[in-house]
């Protein structure tokens, strides 16, 4: 009886060790308070993206035309800062991208919308390279000025709609160095007197 009796106190502790690991083991595993979890970017936000990363080659493909032409030494100090910032937010972007499996490659839009902002960038590219000096450096600043100030709109739009430390840090950063840069080019522009860069 006593051997009995040992029995089923070992059976029943058994039993109880296991309904007790069972239970732990069912418990969902909850996430550190505070944590985030990656959501991939939506279609609208992907497109944003993509403009961004586009406008940060864009404007380091513009800085080395540049270097070519005869630029005044304060635009020359600009042109080289804005190559120097525009790489660093790339790389940024770019290493954000690769953790993530993020393709950033830009599309022009389908159809003839499309069509006509290649023919716009073909035509400003064209006509950037046949420029004299100075009328270079007056089409060079008042584009990048548009540029930049396009691009904030792009930066304002992600910035509202991300909660990715990582992204976040970099459109920051890119919103502080977009708005030195609307300041700088508008006192550039000034030596031309003209009514766009107010």
């Amino acid at each position: 009886m006593r051997s009995l009796r040992l029995k089923s106190t070992l059976i029943l502790a058994m039993l109880l060790c296991g309904t007790f690991f069972s239970a732990c083991c069912s418990e969902p595993v909850q996430q550190p308070t505070g944590t985030y979890v990656f959501k991939p970017p939506s279609p609208d936000e992907l497109a944003v993206l993509r403009e961004l990363a586009k406008g940060n080659s864009d404007k380091t493909g513009m800085a080395l035309l540049a270097d070519f032409k005869s630029l005044t030494p304060d635009v020359a100090d600009f042109n080289s800062w804005m190559n120097t910032t525009q790489k660093q937010l790339g790389d940024q972007l770019k290493q954000w991208a690769d953790e993530h499996q993020i393709d950033l490659t830009y599309q022009f839009p389908p159809g003839l919308v499309g069509k006509g902002e290649k023919a716009d960038e073909d035509s400003e590219g064209s006509m950037l390279l046949n420029d004299d000096p100075h009328q270079f450096q007056r089409d060079y600043l008042a584009m990048m000025l548009f540029d930049f100030d396009r691009q904030q709109q792009f930066i304002s739009q992600a910035l509202a709609n991300t909660d990715d430390p990582e992204l976040k840090s970099y459109l920051e950063s890119a919103a502080k160095i977009t708005s030195e840069a609307h300041d700088r080019l508008r006192k550039l522009l000034d030596q031309y007197h003209w009514a766009g860069a107010q």
